[in-house]
């Protein structure tokens, strides 16, 4: 695959610096850990959808665990999509009235994703993957640019996701995204709910991030 087939919305092109840790039992020096991420197959979930104002919502499920014995922290995201360059931007919280601390897409993308089903809460802020501690939930971004014509209603495109640590190292994953070209986000939301749910009966209890 040629390397024009993708293009960096997000962050930095340059590559990460790695800064070795030194072991206890001997000189041997080992990189940096790194957080394991598992992306949903779901194409419902996995979304490229139209915005009113002309710009492209996306919504893409994973699972982070982090199985290393020191906490990881992300410094920033970084979404490569085929020849199509929406400059993405992460969706920030509301900040004030009813809806405080939820993210909603603007109009017809889906509303009221709860801060515990966000991954965006977690990144370019003091929150850390703890040790042995794992994450299911949602990266929710918008670009100002709108889909090319190429992308045709519930056509799978393939993206390319990396998420840089502060420590040096990225996780990179590649996953399938189903194109919305209408406002049709039911099962989205019939999914968040099943979630939380399952969040509920399995008594998991997410660590808190400090405001």
């Amino acid at each position: 695959m040629d390397a024009s087939y993708w293009t960096a919305p997000f962050g930095p092109t340059r590559p990460p610096t790695l800064r070795a840790v030194r072991v206890r039992s001997g000189r041997k020096k080992l990189p940096p850990p790194i957080l394991a991420v598992t992306p949903s197959d779901s194409v419902v979930t996995n979304q490229l959808f139209d915005l009113n104002d002309g710009g492209t919502g996306f919504i893409a499920e994973m699972l982070c665990e982090n199985n290393t014995e020191r906490a990881i922290r992300i410094d920033h995201v970084r979404v490569e999509l085929p020849r199509f360059e929406p400059r993405f931007r992460l969706l920030t919280p509301i900040r004030r009235g009813p809806a405080a601390g939820t993210y909603d897409f603007p109009e017809p993308g889906p509303v009221n994703f709860l801060s515990n089903d966000v991954l965006n809460r977690r990144i370019r802020s003091h929150a850390r993957f703890l040790l042995g501690e794992y994450f299911e939930g949602l990266l929710l971004g918008m670009g100002d640019e709108t889909m090319p014509e190429k992308y045709v209603d519930r056509m799978p495109v393939r993206i390319r996701l990396s998420l840089f640590q502060t420590n040096g190292r990225v996780a990179t994953i590649e996953m399938k995204l189903g194109v919305w070209r209408s406002p049709k986000y039911l099962p989205l939301q019939a999914r968040m709910k099943a979630l939380r749910d399952g969040r509920q009966q399995s008594g998991h209890v997410e660590t808190q991030i400090d405001s």
